[in-house]
Parts: C-alpha cells; structure tokens; sequence
C-alpha cells in the first residue's frame, strides 16, 4: 500500500463503518491489519504517518473501551461482537480526520 493510500482506505473503511457496509468490528480488524506488522500486534507499521498512525491506534483502544464500558461480564462472555456498533458520533468523528 502506498503512503498516499493509507489514509485513503482508512477513510473508505469508515464510510462503510457509517453505512453498515462493514460491521465495527469489522472496522477494528481492518484497522489493526494496517497498524501492526505482526500477527501478535507487537510491531507498528513504520510507513504510518503519525496522524495515521493515531488515528488507527483510537480506533483500536477505543473499541476494548467502548465494550468495557457498555457491557458487563457477563454479557460480554456471550456477546456477538458482530452485533455491537460504535456510536455514530465516533464514527463521523474519525472520518473528519481523515479529511
């Protein structure tokens, strides 16, 4: 992928984020695919920007946070990840930065 391009598929994984195109949890594995290098999620993609590179880490964290935060235990260990969405808030919010 070339630099030009990473923020420019960032900003379509969004979109699709924003009309149900992709599931966010979708969104979170897309955007960890292109953050980390190894399977592990140990080594940074060094050919990120760091705007790039920022906003991908948001999106990462925030997903564990929003489902911490919404969800408790129990509800968590049977949860169909697939099913949880991100507010839209958070989702229109990331696209602007990628304008």
């Amino acid at each position: 992928m070339d630099k030009s391009s990473i923020m420019d598929v960032i900003k379509i994984n969004l979109n699709e984020a924003l009309t149900d195109v992709i599931t966010s949890k979708e969104l979170v594995e897309r955007s960890e695919k292109i953050l980390y290098v190894d399977e592990n999620q140990q080594s940074i993609n060094d050919d990120l920007s760091l705007e790039e590179r920022e906003l991908l880490e948001d999106i990462s964290a925030q997903w564990d946070l929003y489902l911490v935060n919404s969800y408790d235990i129990d509800t968590l260990q049977s949860l169909d990840f697939e099913k949880v969405k991100f507010p839209e808030a958070y989702l229109k919010e990331w696209y602007r930065q990628t304008i």
